[in-house]
């Protein structure tokens, strides 16, 4: 049975039965070697998203200009958004007709090209630039290119915020999610990914229907995704401890508000700190009466809040 204790999660980026040649549009992440000097640094004048800016240091130049050339190597690739972090690269890259190789070999090449440029200008052979792989996210025609852009073009304001509040990732707050009161502790900017994962495991999911949504999640915990789910069942949280073991981002929905002042269990606590966990609760559950298990009919409205979650980035 795949979901038993001694299954093994082998990191795997790419997306299992996905055309990596067919026109489509993708979100690449590339992570910068820690030997490499930093990209760029960020300019903050006020923790605002107009308040934040990126300065370019040399490699950064070098990896702009790269990311320009892109369609002159490959006429089939149109580049629509980038932004150079300190410690990796994003870039939004379209692909117009169908590819004779994956775009992957685009984006290997790529790196291939500044690690080279790079070596020439110290004069070192040997220097890294970037880790092994990349992290793609695959922008199916559900997702608003819009959202994901803005989720690029916003990466600075995020890490000013990480940065100059940390309180951010932890405090509890009152907010509106889809109309309805909900309160939150956690990572909040989890709510504005694009690429988030509904997971809802159906007592009548026969091995290979768990497998797909298992092997889903990992992709969505190996790319930057977010995995949103109740983990109700059994099975529900097998897979959210394969998500965390593969250092993968989870909002919670719960059936249980916190108390004034109280804080989630410890295991939760520490994933909220470290920024990976957001959990969420609508306020009229604190009059439900609380039982060690949730009724079903608390379940299916976890469930389908769940999937609202994940539909579209609900912050009002």
């Amino acid at each position: 049975m795949p979901y038993k204790k001694d299954f093994t999660h082998h990191n795997k980026r790419r997306k299992r039965n996905h055309d990596y040649c067919a026109p489509w549009k993708y979100h690449f992440t590339i992570e910068k070697d820690p030997s490499a000097p930093a990209f760029s640094q960020l300019r903050i004048k006020s923790v605002t998203p107009d308040g934040v800016s990126i300065d370019l240091f040399a490699i950064g130049k070098i990896i702009e200009n790269a990311i320009w050339e892109i369609p002159l190597h490959n006429q089939n690739l149109k580049v629509l958004c980038y932004i150079i972090m300190p410690d990796h690269v994003h870039i939004i890259i379209q692909v117009l007709k169908q590819l004779d190789k994956s775009v992957g070999n685009d984006i290997r090449g790529f790196k291939t090209g500044i690690a080279n440029k790079w070596r020439k200008l110290v004069n070192d052979t040997t220097a890294k630039i970037f880790l092994p792989n990349f992290n793609d996210r695959i922008i199916f025609s559900h997702r608003s290119l819009k959202d994901v852009i803005a989720y690029v073009q916003q990466n600075p304001y995020r890490l000013a915020v990480r940065r100059c509040r940390s309180e951010f990732f932890r405090k509890e707050r009152h907010i509106f999610i889809e109309g309805r009161e909900m309160q939150a502790y956690g990572n909040l900017f989890h709510l504005r990914n694009p690429f988030k994962y509904a997971l809802i495991v159906h007592h009548n999911d026969d091995d290979a229907i768990f497998y797909k949504k298992l092997q889903d999640c990992l992709y969505y915990a190996a790319n930057g995704g977010i995995v949103v789910s109740a983990f109700i069942s059994q099975r529900e949280k097998a897979i959210r401890r394969q998500v965390e073991e593969a250092g993968g981002k989870i909002i919670l929905v719960s059936d249980r508000p916190l108390e004034d002042k109280s804080k989630p269990a410890r295991h939760d606590f520490e994933l909220c700190c470290e920024g990976r966990l957001l959990v969420v609760s609508p306020i009229d559950y604190l009059s439900l009466p609380k039982n060690e298990h949730p009724p079903r009919s608390q379940c299916l409205d976890m469930n389908s809040f769940a999937e609202k979650i994940a539909a579209d980035s609900p912050l009002r």
